[in-house]
């Protein structure tokens, strides 16, 4: 085997790499950390809103006893038996054949 002496040059070649992968790889990663942002995002409104349906339950419920409370009360008072109690005890009674005022006889009655 001859050597021979020549400095020969040296040709530089790039890399051919496959830069369909890479941008693939990068878009996958791009895509994985938007899903996740997404994600806690979406999750933290999920939990808000269930912090606010059980705050609005609550405020139905305390409505709710409200208005049993006053219902009960208007109940109380138009009871027929206190009512009949509050008549007797003004001296009010009820008439059978109760004679009401109507325009006519008031017109008649200022002249």
């Amino acid at each position: 085997m001859l050597r021979s002496n020549k400095i020969g040059m040296t040709i530089i070649r790039p890399r051919k790499e496959n830069y369909v992968l890479k941008y693939l790889l990068g878009g996958l990663v791009s895509t994985f950390i938007l899903v996740s942002i997404c994600g806690v995002f979406f999750y933290n409104k999920f939990v808000s809103n269930r912090h606010e349906v059980s705050r609005y339950k609550t405020i139905v419920r305390e409505v709710e006893i409200k208005n049993a409370e006053l219902k009960d009360n208007y109940y109380k008072l138009t009871n027929s038996e206190k009512i009949n109690e509050i008549y007797n005890s003004s001296g009010l009674f009820i008439e059978k054949n109760p004679e009401y005022v109507k325009k006519q006889q008031m017109v008649m009655n200022n002249q």
